[in-house]
């Protein structure tokens, strides 16, 4: 999502009081994007951040983002979903890890399965998550159609999606929110390091992606 000017003085006032003698920013999706080594290779796609507390899209031309967007739904929302649901129906109070589980093998479950001798049905499950994908779908629909007049928008949409961020892990809900599997989806290989592995290479050589630095 584009920062604002308070937001960038905000970072810029915190690497200040760090003791940085020098401030260099620079946007989430552009940093994953050179750390999954798409940015110059690929130039037209759709980057979509699958987090633990979001779901950000950016949809890229030529290398450069042309249209932002997020949702504050990610896997920890899907997850307290299921934890709510399930505590609130079948009076169980589920840990982290297998709440994680649930979220992350769904698909393989079959239709029924058996917690603490109580029996719950997939297709609840898929129930209680459908409207949060919706919703994502929506924010992604509407960040494409910002891009809708793009002069690359037919090579953007051939490339697909990009997935990067903890929920690409969990391929059925890539899968899933993928316009029903009317884009191509393409999975980072190490989706937890992307945004990382980014700002690594962008210290070593700044000159190179200058044009992605505020200061």
């Amino acid at each position: 999502m584009t920062a604002t000017e308070v937001d960038k003085r905000a970072y810029r006032d915190a690497g200040e009081h760090a003791g940085a003698k020098e401030v260099w920013m620079i946007h989430q999706p552009c940093s994953s994007a050179i750390g999954m080594g798409i940015l110059f290779e690929k130039k037209d796609f759709v980057l979509v951040d699958f987090s633990a507390s979001k779901v950000e899209i950016a949809v890229f031309a030529n290398a450069l983002p042309i249209s932002e967007g997020a949702i504050h739904i990610g896997t920890w929302k899907l997850q307290c979903a299921l934890r709510n649901y399930i505590f609130r129906t079948h009076h169980l109070s589920l840990s982290d890890e297998l709440l994680e589980t649930l979220l992350f093998d769904l698909p393989k479950l079959g239709e029924e399965y058996q917690i603490e001798n109580k029996t719950i049905k997939t297709e609840e499950l898929r129930q209680v998550l459908s409207p949060y994908f919706t919703l994502i779908e929506d924010q992604i629909l509407e960040t494409l159609e910002q891009a809708g007049t793009h002069q690359r928008i037919n090579k953007i949409m051939s490339n697909g999606f990009q997935f990067t961020g903890g929920g690409a892990y969990v391929n059925w809900l890539t899968e899933k929110i993928a316009l029903n599997g009317k884009m191509n989806i393409n999975l980072s290989s190490n989706p937890l390091l992307d945004n990382i592995n980014g700002l690594k290479k962008v210290i070593q050589n700044p000159e190179h992606f200058k044009n992605y630095l505020m200061t």
